[in-house]
């Protein structure tokens, strides 16, 4: 009986590796029923003639960033490499990776921060098993192991066995049409034009309130990841911009009483003014206001995703002064 228990517990563990439903090890031999865009982004880069001078970056909260609106006020070719759960490490591993591996001369990054991002969760598993980013990691080898399997150990449980029976009948049978598709310069190819989500953005709250749950502070050590960003920036002469983004007013004050959101939110902006203190090349927006660029307060498509609409006034307010090649 144990001998049979821990042979089926061994095939279990071995359809978690090989049919890999959340794209934890990143081998892609049956599709992950998860965004998986952190190669396919950096692919769509390196494809790009010439080579971007600027880069976006940034989790979801940024795919609909539009590089040709920024092109069109700075001059500069721009490339959204904003990727899904995208935190400061991913930011810092993808910077370092397109100025150091392929040598890349950025002139300006566009960075999108959402406070909940600077949370402690640990290191995508998927940024981890990333072959191109997984070198700029400023975490050991012996540190990304143990947190995939970290990660692992937490996610093994009954629904990870059902989705791997998920993703091999989607294999079987063939996928759900593609709900996230990207153009070539890297922002989500959505219709522009749509109204915002208001209904989907009021049932999204709950989610919204999961991204503070238990966080009393922000992560040290992802606010060193974003320290480093920016000396890494400044050191290469490369300009760069961070937003602080909004959250639709109607997950606030439900955030407000049952999170500490209004305290993450101003050690965020205390922290991003200390770094601009003592880096020139830096200059911070905070878009938590959203009077600062005239925002709509509908204008979401849900709790903590800004819509089209608001993501172009954040990005013309961001830069409003930019001057070609001499303003930061």
């Amino acid at each position: 009986m144990i001998l049979s228990a821990a042979g089926l517990l061994f095939i279990i563990l071995a359809a978690a590796v090989i049919v890999d439903p959340y794209g934890f090890f990143g081998l892609r031999l049956v599709e992950p029923l998860v965004l998986t865009n952190r190669s396919e982004k950096l692919a769509s880069f390196r494809a790009m003639t010439p080579p971007p001078q600027a880069v976006i970056l940034g989790s979801s909260r940024v795919f609909l960033m539009d590089p040709d609106r920024i092109e069109k006020i700075t001059g500069l070719k721009t490339f959204n490499a904003s990727v899904s759960f995208g935190r400061p490490e991913d930011h810092l591993a993808m910077t370092r990776y397109i100025v150091e591996e392929l040598g890349i001369d950025l002139k300006l990054i566009i960075v999108g921060v959402n406070v909940g991002e600077l949370n402690h969760d640990p290191i995508d598993p998927q940024t981890i098993t990333n072959l191109d980013l997984n070198r700029y990691l400023p975490i050991s080898k012996k540190e990304q192991v143990i947190t995939v399997l970290k990660v692992l150990k937490e996610r093994f449980n009954a629904r990870m066995v059902r989705d791997i029976f998920v993703a091999l009948f989607f294999r079987a049978r063939g996928y759900p049409e593609e709900m996230v598709t990207f153009l070539p310069n890297g922002v989500q190819q959505v219709d522009r034009n749509a109204p915002p989500n208001v209904e989907r953005t009021k049932i999204s709250v709950p989610a919204a309130l999961q991204l503070f749950a238990g966080e009393n502070e922000l992560s040290d050590s992802r606010k060193k990841f974003l320290a480093e960003l920016i000396s890494f920036a400044e050191n290469q002469g490369i300009k760069i911009r961070v937003i602080i983004l909004p959250i639709a007013p109607v997950a606030i004050k439900e955030l407000e009483e049952s999170t500490k959101y209004s305290d993450l939110r101003l050690s965020l902006l205390e922290f991003m003014m200390e770094q601009r203190e003592s880096h020139q090349n830096l200059r911070f927006f905070d878009a938590t206001n959203l009077q600062t660029y005239k925002g709509d307060p509908l204008g979401f498509n849900d709790a903590t995703h800004p819509s089209s609409v608001n993501i172009d006034r954040i990005t013309d307010a961001l830069l409003s002064d930019y001057t070609l090649g001499t303003t930061h």
